[in-house]
């Protein structure tokens, strides 16, 4: 899971308060592998990484720094194509064997364009030292938190949970009564406002850009868009989907630890594991879960596909 906490204060801010170690301390539940940080010689820029290793046990920690190190990257999540990025930009000096260095490569590259490279689920915060600038992104369709907290002077306060904010002792919880409201009625709270007055979650497909002064620039760099480029027949058409969703249960299927999966016995989950089992070498462990007295039982079910 892992999580990431960062404090960005704008040039020239004279407040120096925060701790960025009670932020990470409190994300211990979403990384218990390990932790790193990364602070500017300055102070204006603090970052928290707190671990829990899938890809690239031995060197994947983070921050990461780039091989000018201009560039500071923390990042939550998964890029599920970086053995195809690591050989696009195979000319990268990597120190790793990670994921999330790609990212940086990829930036070296071609700039922001870097969005549109990354095939996963990520909240990323990518620091341009020579420019003082932080990017915070969340990925195409919000899998990963990323919550952000701007103060009056224009520091900025960011983790991949609400409750970090308040544990920086820079942010005041004070409840929205406004979403409260969007919450009873829609079951959550529509991005980017939250349950609290002063705290804001990255939109999905969003980045925001802070600037050196404080400024704010959220954008958009990806929508869902219709295609036309679909078979026409029924036969190829369901080829076709078959082919997506193997390729993508594929590329999930990158770790450095066992694999498992949560098996319902319903179609989806049913449909996941066959897909998952063409991809490992040993018996792929799934995990069904059941209540007695339960109206409707599907365990019966998740057996026989776990059997098969």
């Amino acid at each position: 899971m892992c999580g990431i906490a960062g404090i960005f204060r704008p040039k020239g801010a004279k407040q120096r308060g925060g701790s960025l170690a009670a932020m990470v301390g409190l994300m211990h539940h979403r990384g218990p592998d390990g932790e790193g940080h990364f602070a500017t010689p300055d102070g204006l820029f603090e970052l928290g990484f707190r671990r829990l290793s899938i890809i690239d046990l031995e060197t994947g920690g983070q921050p990461l720094e780039d091989r000018r190190g201009a560039m500071v990257l923390a990042g939550n999540g998964e890029v599920y194509n970086y053995l195809e990025l690591r050989k696009k930009y195979a000319a990268y000096p990597y120190k790793t064997m990670g994921d999330m260095e790609t990212v940086l490569a990829a930036f070296e590259a071609v700039g922001d364009g870097f969005l549109h490279e990354l095939n996963g689920m990520y909240a990323l915060a990518l620091y341009d030292a020579s420019e003082h600038r932080l990017r915070l992104v969340r990925d195409r369709l919000g899998v990963k938190p990323l919550y952000y907290a701007a103060l009056a002077d224009g520091t900025l306060v960011f983790a991949s949970e609400i409750k970090p904010l308040f544990a920086s002792g820079l942010v005041r919880p004070e409840i929205d009564e406004a979403a409260v409201s969007a919450s009873l009625a829609h079951g959550y709270v529509p991005a980017p406002a939250t349950l609290f007055r002063n705290v804001r979650k990255v939109p999905p497909a969003h980045m925001l850009v802070v600037e050196a002064d404080g400024r704010l620039d959220c954008r958009r760099y990806w929508r869902a868009e219709g295609t036309t480029a679909m078979p026409a027949d029924a036969d190829e058409l369901a080829e076709h989907l078959n082919d997506l969703l193997d390729d993508s249960v594929r590329l999930q299927m990158r770790s450095d630890v066992p694999v498992g999966t949560l098996l319902s016995g319903g179609i989806d989950s049913g449909l996941i594991v066959a897909l998952a089992a063409r991809h490992t070498l040993g018996a792929l462990n799934t995990f069904t879960v059941s209540f007695d007295g339960a109206a409707v039982d599907e365990a019966p079910l998740a057996r026989q596909v776990a059997e098969r």
